[in-house]
């Protein structure tokens, strides 16, 4: 097991208070893992900008994250403006790009959301 290991956990009813826990296999880090990586980057530097916009007290510059895209990913996720349930969301994903792709979504609602409220 690594830092980067991810668990899941089932708890039955009647096996209460324990659980079954399983580890979850990250599949190979291949090039559209980075290309996520940095899509996610670049979104989330989009929505600090514009949140900016709303809120100077808003830092613009994003925080350093792992190079890895397995646990930098995990990293933007709890650095992202976004809900718990979106969070769990992403934790969920299967694989670093559907993470990827699930969080750049994510945080291009935001920075719409943000754009409308600029208008």
């Amino acid at each position: 097991m690594s830092s980067n290991s991810r668990f899941r956990g089932t708890a039955p009813a009647e096996a209460f208070p324990l659980a079954r826990v399983e580890l979850l296999r990250e599949p190979t880090v291949g090039p559209d893992a980075y290309a996520a990586h940095d899509a996610v980057r670049a979104a989330r530097a989009d929505v600090l900008q514009l949140w900016h916009q709303l809120d100077e007290r808003v830092p613009t510059e994003v925080p350093e994250v792992a190079d890895d895209p397995t646990r930098g990913l995990f990293e933007l996720a709890a650095l992202a403006p976004i809900g718990p349930l979106d969070a769990q969301a992403v934790l969920a994903a299967p694989d670093v790009p559907a993470r990827g792709t699930l969080l750049t979504e994510l945080l291009a609602d935001r920075a719409q959301e943000i754009r409308a409220r600029l208008r």
